[in-house]
């Protein structure tokens, strides 16, 4: 779970008329009449001519009264490998001289002298490269929290001719401190002054060129000022992406959404079946009580049209309940939109307010306050008991990821939290299930430290947790390079010993093409056999300078095409019964189903699910567009549909019939009332063989006929 629960208002602002200022020799405005004038460039981090850094130039986290950082953005690097293949993350700056001499170099960029940051160099022109590594600030951090984080660094000098220049950031090592491959680094600005015994501070140094913040903001209502910034940084993500924001886009979802069977308001609440479809984030920030009140009852509607059964929410812990566990007003306003149509929610539980906890942080409460602990326990579970609102109860989030989610925290704590909400369960809803850890560090033995990841997890074990916990949840594990994750509980039961347990992914997503929707919940439901899956994000936000797009709705609560993927993988997936997996052409993955009810829906007993691997888990834009296959096979088939739910052409020769389309990376369905002539293999069997093949690169798949 990222910390979206707490994010400030997120908002960029170049698109801003008279806030970023080109590259000139300039002065302060707040400085002296008297002041000696010294000739200086100011150059903005997220302004670069040229970079390859991802995500880029992104938002500060601002306040109505502070920016946090100088034009409230700033550049932002977070990846493992450059999209362009070279061998350097880089950012090029030009800029003009007007007067010659030396000039002091400044650079406010993250902090240069630790380990979890990936060190940076800059070049002038085809001058020395100059690094940055090891050197401390020279004034105190600045910035708006949780980026509070930014230094001025002294680069030294360098002399310089009237004319262009240019000046190159660059960093070609990731950080140290987690092993985990990722360049890692943040930019706000640099400064170039004569006045060499200067040391700036702050975002708003001597020689700025940004206008104070009162007066960007001027008489503009807050929440508009934020959106109006953030929506020129959208588009731009957006561009050139299947994401389809947008009133075409819109128009396209709402029609097809529409037509679509909605569940009567008041309707009994669904049981979760053999597959419960989710949401994550239909909660603070993005939904309040009695803001933008008609767009999100409308999402709602939307929702439960494209087939999404119950929603997880962190609404209902501790801390955000209250001290005395009495401020329901939010918790309240999302249960009884969801229940309108007979969906339901997934309470996670846990993390009590500041003096009850023992850390500074996400964190286990202290001993003392048992009592108190089950009275929030008791609150919280007898309010909604007895009405099917929720089945699940998961207490705490990423606890394997000690910081920031279990803080100063132990694993017998968990254990000891674990059998209070196990207990309060028994008392106050019978029926409902208990959910552990929600891991993601123990996706490997090599991540979270000497006392987290899969060694968190095994000290649970070893302490009894099985003993309260009825499901186990696991976090991003859709792609085949994470399937030793789902392994690895299964793995550990079974040496101890212990009863199974089923698993299920409570915080799911993709930050590929919206088509992945499906490939996700397939992998999840029927390769590794969860029994729920609760896809990340419900709209798109900013977070710590990154636009993210992977929401079903965009920032205004418009919905997007992830929409129609989503439902499509409810149409195929939904109470069904897997048959069997295939590989009918190759590299082709394909799971056939079988419908397990009365009366199929669609008129067809069986459907299945296939794309072509070619370009692996995360395809190109290429990949996507180019693959054309030829799959054989079918059987009194009724039709075919691709992940925009629009129609998908199969030719019939002689009784053979044949589907051909651009499948690339991008699932396609088929509806048959027979099963297609395919030889099928378990998940096992694939599983196994992808083992065997021992192929640790992302874009695992078969390489040798079924």
């Amino acid at each position: 779970m990222r910390s979206h629960s707490a994010l400030p208002a997120l908002v960029v602002l170049p698109a801003l008329a008279g806030l970023l200022f080109s590259l000139a020799n300039t002065t302060s405005a707040a400085a002296p009449a008297a002041a000696k004038v010294f000739p200086s460039v100011w150059i903005e981090a997220e302004d670069a001519d040229e970079t390859n850094f991802l995500p880029g130039a992104g938002p500060a986290n601002i306040t109505p009264e502070s920016p946090g950082n100088s034009g409230a953005a700033f550049l932002t690097l977070a990846a493992k490998k450059t999209a362009d293949g070279s061998p350097q993350f880089f950012a090029d700056y030009r800029f003009r001289i007007k007067e010659a001499g030396t000039y002091r170099l400044w650079a406010a960029v993250s902090p240069q002298d630790v380990d979890w940051t990936s060190p940076f160099t800059l070049t002038c022109d085809d001058g020395p490269a100059i690094s940055l590594e090891n050197r401390h600030a020279a004034s105190g951090r600045y910035g708006n929290p949780p980026r509070n984080q930014f230094e001025w660094i002294d680069a030294g000098t360098v002399t310089l001719t009237p004319g262009e220049h240019v000046l190159r950031l660059e960093t070609i090592r990731p950080r140290t401190s987690a092993r985990d491959n990722l360049f890692h680094a943040f930019a706000d600005a640099f400064l170039l002054t004569q006045e060499l015994d200067y040391v700036p501070s702050g975002a708003y140094p001597k020689y700025t060129t940004q206008r104070p913040w009162a007066e960007v903001i001027g008489d503009t209502p807050w929440e508009e000022f934020v959106l109006q910034a953030q929506l020129p940084f959208y588009r731009k993500k957006l561009a050139g992406t299947e994401e389809g924001a947008g009133e075409e886009a819109e128009r396209e979802v709402l029609r097809k959404l529409m037509a679509r069977p909605l569940p009567a308001a008041g309707s009994a609440i669904r049981p979760p079946g053999r597959y419960e479809f989710g949401v994550h984030g239909m909660e603070a920030p993005f939904v309040r009580a009695g803001v933008d009140t008609e767009k999100v009852q409308l999402a709602y509607e939307l929702l439960a049209r494209a087939g999404v059964q119950s929603f997880r929410t962190a609404e209902s812990c501790w801390s955000r309940l209250g001290r005395d566990y009495d401020n329901f007003t939010e918790l309240d306003y999302q249960v009884e939109n969801a229940v309108r149509f007979g969906m339901t929610q997934m309470f996670t539980v846990g993390y009590p307010p500041g003096d009850f906890r023992v850390g500074k942080g996400l964190s286990a409460v202290r001993p003392e306050f048992f009592p108190n602990y089950r009275d929030y326990l008791k609150a919280l579970l007898t309010r909604y008991a007895g009405r099917g609102i929720f089945h699940y109860v998961e207490l705490a989030n990423e606890v394997d990821a000690l910081r920031p989610w279990w803080v100063d925290s132990t694993p017998a704590m968990y254990v000891d939290e674990m059998r209070m909400v196990k207990e309060a369960l028994v008392e106050f809803a019978p029926g409902a299930q208990t959910v552990a850890f929600g891991a993601t560090y123990s996706r490997n033995e090599q991540m979270g430290g000497p006392e987290g990841g899969r060694r968190f997890v095994r000290q649970c074990l070893d302490l009894g947790i099985n003993d309260y916990v009825d499901v186990y949840s696991l976090h991003y594990t859709w792609k085949l390079s994470e399937r030793d994750f789902p392994a690895f509980f299964h793995r550990e039961l079974t040496q101890r010993e212990l009863p199974p347990r089923p698993l299920m992914n409570s915080e799911e997503t993709s930050h590929g093409p919206p088509s992945d929707i499906i490939k996700l919940f397939a992998r999840d439901f029927l390769l590794h056999g969860m029994v729920r899956v609760d896809y990340f994000m419900s709209k798109d936000w900013f977070e710590l300078g990154s636009c993210q797009i992977i929401g079903l709705f965009d920032l205004t609560w418009k919905p997007k095409r992830r929409l129609l993927a989503y439902a499509a993988a409810v149409d195929t997936i939904q109470h069904r019964e897997l048959l069997g997996m295939a590989e009918p052409a190759p590299g082709v993955e394909a799971y056939v189903l079988r419908w397990a009810g009365e009366g199929s829906p669609v008129g067809a007993e069986y459907a299945t699910v296939l794309w072509d691997n070619a370009g692996g888990d995360t395809p190109s834009a290429t990949d996507l567009a180019s693959t054309r296959t030829q799959i054989v096979g079918w059987r009194e088939v009724v039709r075919a549909m691709d992940w925009k739910l629009d129609p998908v052409a199969i030719s019939d020769s002689n009784g053979n019939a044949t589907l051909e389309a651009e499948t690339g990376g991008k699932p396609v369905i088929v509806f048959s009332k027979a099963a297609p002539d395919w030889k099928l293999v378990t998940p096992a069997q694939w599983l196994e063989r992808i083992g065997r093949e021992n192929r640790p690169e992302e874009n695992i798949v078969p390489s040798v006929p079924l």
